[in-house]
């Protein structure tokens, strides 16, 4: 093997959009969009970058198109509000994703039901191990796209997507500049406030900040879509029998291990799978590469063993993947405050909550097969700290790299929840950036205040 090389390297950078940009949003995914969205309406100047050609993150790219974190699962009530509402008035598939009865709702009801049930709860364990939930709501991905773009314009947001993040500049404990390359060239930013919204902490862990990364974190799934499929009335029976034909191909070495499979069902003769269960270090572009590769073989060797196999699949097509695998779990920023398993069974409260956090317990295993236990929890709180990182003043954390352990984000990691994060941490960006002050000197009672006012359920 031939020695490790390193070279020095420089060139005159470009500082473009100074100096103007308030708060700069990196990463446009779940957290990304809402933060830059929340950032924009508040008259903050924001700039919104975005690696893909469109925003939405794992909800489009990688077709994770559930609302998870939308209601309290033990009571089926609203629990995160705010433009999370406004993107299903105008952008949701709402119909039942579990397995019972196909239940419709209108999308504009979603703004009146803060008080109300979205729908009868799932409270016995073994259902909650087969269905996940029964949680009405599941986002359109073609319809998320549009209505992202029309909220970004709406609120001013420059948005620039074919855009990668490449470095930041620290000077003592703030980010000076943040380097991007597009099209044209490598080019520089200097922000007032930076929002790490990239899902992997990579600004947070580029500028210094100290972060976790479990040893074996949860998988990561590439969805997978199947259409003519003659699908029964008894859909949990076709999910069994799709089990089955799983389990004994992963017992004769066909298949890796899978999960559930968890289907849904968003259109007319079609099924969507998650099922794939891939272990790999989401920071490794190696790894990543390859397991992407594996992981579409993977998904045909799925269809081709329920089309073999399976009535209902006979006649059935290979309809789309995900454009990239979704990933549940990498970096864990170490923030001023790291939320805990315990914080969410004990229902803890805190005075600087921002959101509220409602999803299962629901830490996917990387090896073993089938559904795994998952527990209901009532909604709880998330701190305004587990989004303020340690060492860096001028930088927030939105999304599944805030700060929390790797048991606590088995539910906080989810896209509804990671939206809230954003809209706070957008709303903060603007306010710190208008008031010319630190995101961790904000009056927190203004900004929970503020947040109310949008909407949010605090």
């Amino acid at each position: 093997m031939a020695d490790k090389q390193n070279i020095k390297y420089s060139r005159d950078i470009q500082v473009v959009y100074y100096p103007d940009v308030d708060v700069m949003v990196c990463g446009i995914g779940c957290a990304g969009l809402t933060a830059a969205i929340s950032a924009g309406r508040a008259g903050a100047n924001t700039l919104a970058i975005e690696r893909w050609p469109f925003a939405g993150g794992n909800t489009t790219a990688a077709s994770v198109n559930g609302c998870c974190g939308l209601a309290d699962m033990t009571t089926g009530k609203l629990a995160v509000g705010g433009i999370v509402t406004e993107l299903l008035a105008e952008a949701g598939i709402l119909v039942d994703r579990g397995i019972e009865n196909d239940i419709v709702v209108e999308p504009k009801e979603i703004l009146h039901h803060k008080s109300e049930k979205l729908f009868e709860p799932i409270t016995d364990i073994e259902q909650i191990r087969k269905a996940h939930t029964r949680l009405p709501y599941a986002w359109d991905m073609e319809k998320f796209k549009r209505i992202a773009d029309k909220l970004l314009l709406e609120a001013n947001v420059k948005t620039l997507y074919h855009t990668q993040i490449i470095d930041v500049i620290v000077v003592g404990s703030k980010i000076e500049y943040v380097l991007i390359s597009d099209r044209e060239s490598v080019k520089a930013v200097k922000p007032k406030i930076v929002i790490d919204c990239t899902g992997d902490g990579n600004i947070a862990a580029w500028a210094g900040v100290p972060f976790e990364m479990s040893d074996n974190p949860q998988p990561a799934t590439l969805v997978f879509y199947v259409a003519n499929v003659n699908i029964p009335k008894d859909k949990q029976k076709l999910q069994d029998k799709c089990t089955e034909v799983f389990r004994q191909a992963y017992e004769k070495g066909q298949l890796d291990t899978f999960g559930g499979p968890y289907l849904s069902w968003p259109g007319a003769n079609i099924v969507r799978f998650n099922a794939i269960r891939q272990k790999l270090n989401t920071l490794s572009t190696e790894a990543l590469s390859s397991v992407e590769i594996h992981s579409r073989a993977q998904a045909w060797k799925m269809f081709e063993l329920l089309k073999s196999q399976l009535e209902e699949f006979r006649n059935a097509q290979f309809l789309s993947s995900g454009s990239a695998i979704g990933i549940r779990e990498s970096r864990r920023i170490k923030g001023k405050y790291t939320l805990t398993a315990d914080d969410i069974l004990q229902n803890r409260r805190f005075p600087d909550a921002i959101v509220k956090g409602a999803w299962n317990l629901d830490y996917h295993p990387s090896d073993k097969i089938g559904h795994h236990p998952q527990q209901a929890i009532p909604a709880y709180d998330i701190p305004y700290r587990t989004l303020l990182p340690v060492k860096i003043d001028n930088l927030l954390i939105a999304g599944r790299s805030h700060s929390a352990t790797k048991e606590a984000l088995a539910s906080s990691r989810v896209g509804v929840t990671a939206m809230g994060m954003g809209q706070a941490a957008g709303t903060a960006g603007a306010i710190a950036a208008k008031e010319n002050i630190l995101p961790r000197d904000i009056d927190i009672n203004k900004l929970r205040a503020t947040l109310l006012k949008q909407n949010v359920i605090l």
